[in-house]
């Protein structure tokens, strides 16, 4: 871990709520219709009960959300993983979790920047210690362009 970004541990429910802001649905025909901009508790509760065969509700993937439910079953937190197509690991491993949270975000990041193919060429030699620094900075660039959008003059 970068030295500037000492380890966080960091709840389930941010992990999940991260998962829910950060991986998009898909664009599948459902779903393009709908133009939704995130998967919903009563998805992921669907996903749950079917990879588990146990009843899942919505009500309670948002308690696990909000960190009123903090200690779900290993079943549940496995179902959960491969929904948003992450390994379980995510959910119990601070610093691979953190490391993880840091490459989608500058995935997100570069997804939606001009600059896209030179810094994609500038990370083939990036320092992995590196890219909490470049996602700050893209973090910033995104800001600007966004204030330049929000107010043109």
């Amino acid at each position: 871990m970068h030295p500037a970004h000492p380890q966080v541990k960091t709840s389930f429910a941010d992990k999940l709520n991260f998962l829910f802001d950060t991986v998009k649905p898909k664009n599948d025909d459902d779903r393009k219709h709908r133009r939704k901009s995130q998967h919903s508790n009563d998805e992921v509760a669907k996903a749950v009960a079917a990879y588990t065969g146990e009843p899942c509700s919505h009500n309670y993937i948002g308690k696990l959300r909000s960190g009123a439910s903090a200690e779900p079953k290993i079943a549940v937190v496995e179902a959960i993983a491969d929904f948003f197509e992450m390994p379980p690991a995510y959910f119990f491993d601070d610093a691979r979790s953190q490391a993880m949270m840091e490459q989608m975000e500058l995935a997100t990041i570069l997804a939606d920047s001009d600059a896209r193919a030179l810094v994609l060429r500038e990370l083939q030699e990036l320092d992995p210690a590196d890219v909490p620094v470049i996602t700050e900075t893209m973090r910033a660039l995104r800001r600007v362009r966004q204030s330049k959008k929000e107010d043109p003059q």
